[in-house]
């Protein structure tokens, strides 16, 4: 094999050097600055997003804020008109009340009447009952009317 051959070994030595030297000459002036270029790109662009994306989390945070105080907002409103509605309903149904119990009162009181007025007349009638009831007994133990 002429590769193992020590006479050709300086030569190989040289040219061996000779390549790597021009090698290391294209990585350096070509490959090396477009992959440095490549990886500043990069860099440029992931800190781009970053701070695209930490601003959209700023516009998120404050419609999120914006959104919660809205809803606090309503939830104000809302309990301020439950408020007003309840007041309201519980006015009219003391309004309501207050009229029933004025009907209910005058309905006693017109029920009491008419109850004295029948008892009245019940008494009378019962008297002229028993009146009736003591003469006949006074005429059947007597045999002469009262």
């Amino acid at each position: 094999m002429p590769q193992l051959d020590t006479s050709t070994f300086s030569g190989q030595i040289f040219w061996l050097l000779v390549a790597f030297l021009i090698l290391f000459a294209v990585v350096r002036s070509v490959a090396a600055p477009r992959l440095m270029g490549m990886a500043a790109r990069r860099a440029d662009q992931q800190a781009a997003d970053y701070a695209a994306a930490e601003a959209a989390r700023a516009l998120e945070n404050a419609k999120q804020a914006e959104h919660e105080a809205e809803v606090e907002a309503a939830h104000v409103k809302a309990r301020a008109e439950l408020a007003t509605a309840t007041d309201a309903a519980r006015a009219q149904a003391a309004e309501k009340l207050a009229e029933l119990g004025a009907r209910l009162k005058a309905q006693d009181e017109a029920a009491s009447a008419a109850l004295a007025t029948t008892r009245t007349a019940a008494e009378a009638d019962l008297q002229v009952v028993a009146d009736d009831v003591a003469n006949d007994l006074v005429k059947r133990l007597t045999g002469a009317a009262a």
